[in-house]
């Protein structure tokens, strides 16, 4: 059976990508800093979902600490989700509230990788949930915080593209639409379902010979 981790999995798109994977029969790990009745209840679930809680994506020493504790298995598919959004502008700008989201959104998913590297091989899968926010040529202002962390991590996942294809490890990088969840207080158009549906495609269609894309949930490559 297949071994899926999703990181910032206690709501919204990370809960939701659980649900689904679950459903389609994978081991499940589920790692967030603190669970949710919602995740809680998908550990009772066919097959059950391992939670993995005090999992601080921003700390070096929580990813380490939870790295060693993993164990054995190797990891089929890696999805890199966990994330914060701040509504920046320049003109009433926290410096503190822009490097959390770098240290989050962007260093996050770096210090997970290289905590699991060793649980990856031939046919595993890395997904980053970055936003096409980050795309540099539509940039029309403001969201400095989480439009520099996005870009950052889409640069971190285009080198991991190119330094684990040796490995066999494919990478894509991947926006999930405007979803309703908690970070924009539920104004999204898209459902987190209809959302997870698209990306479980992509990823389903995601090769070797397609690593290091930038894509929608719906396929659409975007301009970086």
């Amino acid at each position: 059976m297949s071994t899926a981790l999703v990181t910032g999995a206690n709501r919204g798109i990370g809960l939701e990508l659980v649900r689904q994977l679950q459903a389609k029969g994978l081991d499940v790990i589920a790692t967030c800093r603190s669970s949710s009745d919602s995740l809680d209840e998908l550990e009772t679930g066919t097959p059950p979902v391992r939670v993995e809680t005090g999992v601080d994506v921003a700390s070096n020493t929580s990813v380490a600490e939870f790295g060693k504790k993993l164990g054995a298995p190797k990891i089929d598919l890696l999805v890199l989700n966990a994330g914060v959004m701040n509504l920046d502008v320049i003109f009433d700008l926290s410096i503190e509230k822009v490097q959390k989201q770098i240290e989050v959104n962007a260093l996050g998913p770096l210090r997970v990788v290289a905590a699991l590297v060793d649980k990856l091989g031939e046919g595993s899968k890395i997904v980053i949930i970055t936003s096409q926010l980050a795309s540099i040529e539509n940039n029309n202002g403001g969201l400095y915080g989480y439009r520099m962390s996005k870009a950052a991590v889409n640069q971190c996942g285009r080198s991991l593209a190119r330094d684990l294809e040796p490995r066999g490890v494919a990478v894509a990088m991947l926006h999930p639409g405007f979803v309703a969840t908690d970070m924009n207080a539920h104004q999204g158009p898209v459902s987190a379902e209809t959302s997870v549906r698209g990306l479980l495609e992509q990823i389903a269609a995601l090769s070797i010979e397609t690593t290091g894309q930038y894509r929608d949930f719906e396929g659409a490559e975007l301009p970086w």
